[in-house]
């Protein structure tokens, strides 16, 4: 499973994300992409959870702030490489 978090500011590296989201056991490990837009950058992280599981580690980081940005995150399957 994956957590999709949208609207990072440029610049947030893997390391402010793990920073933000604290210490899990269920976290493996965090990716970063601007995909060609750097003032939008996204990050998934996988996760070893179930998918309410991850939809509700989601819920608790949607629409709330970092870096005077409002995220959106969202729990999902499969991501593309």
């Amino acid at each position: 499973m994956y957590i999709r978090i949208e609207n990072l500011p440029p610049g947030t590296t893997a390391e402010e994300i793990n920073e933000m989201i604290g210490e899990s056991p269920a976290f493996k490990g965090t990716r970063i992409t601007d995909a060609g837009n750097p003032d939008n950058v996204v990050a998934f992280i996988e996760v070893d959870t179930t998918h309410a599981g991850a939809q509700a580690m989601a819920d608790k980081l949607n629409d709330s702030f970092y870096k005077e940005r409002r995220l959106k995150a969202f729990a999902m399957t499969l991501i593309n490489d």
